[in-house]
Formats: structure tokens, sequence, C-alpha cells
């Protein structure tokens, strides 16, 4: 197995080229923080957040992979 290989969500075979399905939790309307571009540096890795923030990655060998057998998306709705 070569470094840098994924397994498959789906069927569970180890890919070196996967398709990346993210899922990003949503947030209520509320006010835009400013943006600063200093801060944009050190911001944390989006898979080690946790609580409403985390997002979840899943890894498949290609689309139709991923057709097959998509990932469960949650309609619960996060607050800030």
């Amino acid at each position: 197995m070569k470094s840098g290989s994924k397994k498959c969500h789906s069927c569970g075979t180890m890919t070196q080229t996967p398709y990346k399905y993210t899922i990003v939790p949503a947030k209520t309307h509320g006010t835009i923080p400013v943006y600063n571009k200093a801060a944009a540096k050190e911001r944390p890795n989006r898979e080690t957040l946790k609580g409403d923030m985390k997002v979840t990655v899943n890894y498949y060998c290609d689309e139709g992979c991923y057709e097959k057998t998509p990932p469960q998306v949650s309609t619960n709705q996060y607050a800030i």
C-alpha cells in the first residue's frame, strides 16, 4: 500500500486518487464576520474542529461508487 492511499467509504478498496466528498454543516444567517487576511493563515484544519463546526469527509473510489451509496446528510440546522 502506497502512502496517500485512502479507503473507499462504500466498497472498502484502497485508491490512490479518491473522490472526496465533504459535508459542511449549515449555519443560521447572522452577521458576517469581518475578513482578516492575517487570521486566515492561522485557521485550524476543518476536519479537527469539534461540535457544530466539525466537517465530515468521505472518500470514494470514483463518482460511480459514490452514487451507489451516498452519505446520509443530516437536515438539522446548527446555531452559532
